[in-house]
Parts: structure tokens; C-alpha cells; sequence
């Protein structure tokens, strides 16, 4: 956002997240127009997504629709359809183990709901580079930090 983009009737300027940096807050400041964030409102969507994620890679849902619309085009799908589901069956999620790094509102909302799902939850507050032995332990990792690694 732009200084000249923001009309001389605003009162206040919101920004739906976690951080302002699209805003110039300075200028605003001084023009006296509050700016303020909502951090932590949109967390359970993104935490949805997330684990909405998961599900689809864990079973190549994606890869399951595209052929059954190309056997559908081809006008074969009834034939091959009990054949071919074999094909994306993939794996169950429980008992897999998930990293999380970042443990703000998101993070924290999908370690709880992956352990709920029976994974088990590897987590790091911060993404140091001495946490990068966690990938081994891993099937999946999730970055919950806009901040790149940060060494000791």
C-alpha cells in the first residue's frame, strides 16, 4: 500500500494477520490514521489448510480426480474404476511424524490437531539451524516463521 492509494476519509486502517509490513505505518502515524493488526485471526483457516494438505498428499486425492475425469472423458470409467483405485490408496497419516517449527497461533493449532489425527508431533519454537536434525525424524515438516534460520 501506497501513501497516495490511501483516501483522505480513512479513519483507521486494519490489517487481517499477523504483521503491518504492507502498510507504512509511519506515514500513517503521522497523518493520524491508527493502523493495527489482528494477529491470530485468520490462524484456524491457514491451520485448516494445513492439515487439508496433509490429507490430500498423504492420498493423492489430486492424481485420483484427474484420472477418474480422463477415464471419464474416455468413457471407460465404470469398467476401470475398482481396478484402477488401487492407484491412490496411499498412506495413512496416524503414526506418522510431523515437524512443526513455529509454535505462534498456527503452529501451535495444527500440532494439536495432527496429534489429535494419532501423528506424532515434533515441534521447535524458533528455526534454528541446530534444529535441522529434525528433518530425519520426519515424514513432513511444517514452517510456521516468516524469519529465515537463525544460527548459535
Amino acid at each position: 500500500m501506497q501513501v497516495s492509494e490511501v483516501p483522505w476519509t480513512v479513519r483507521a486502517i486494519a490489517r487481517c494477520g499477523a504483521g503491518t509490513n504492507n502498510v507504512p505505518v509511519n506515514e500513517m502515524t503521522a497523518a493520524g490514521i491508527p493502523v493495527f493488526n489482528t494477529p491470530g485471526a485468520n490462524a484456524n483457516a491457514v491451520k485448516e489448510l494445513v492439515i487439508a494438505g496433509l490429507l490430500l498428499g498423504s492420498r493423492d486425492i489430486i492424481g485420483g480426480v484427474n484420472h477418474m475425469k480422463t477415464l471419464g472423458a474416455a468413457g471407460t470409467a465404470r469398467e476401470k474404476v475398482e481396478k484402477d483405485k488401487a492407484m491412490f490408496g496411499g498412506r495413512e497419516i496416524a503414526g506418522k511424524t510431523v515437524g512443526i517449527i513455529g509454535l505462534g497461533h498456527i503452529g501451535s493449532a495444527t500440532a494439536r490437531d495432527c496429534a489429535s489425527l494419532g501423528m506424532q508431533v515434533r515441534c521447535a519454537l524458533v528455526f534454528f539451524v541446530c534444529n535441522l536434525p529434525l528433518l530425519p525424524q520426519c515424514h513432513c515438516l511444517r514452517c510456521f516463521t516468516s524469519k529465515p534460520p537463525q544460527r548459535l
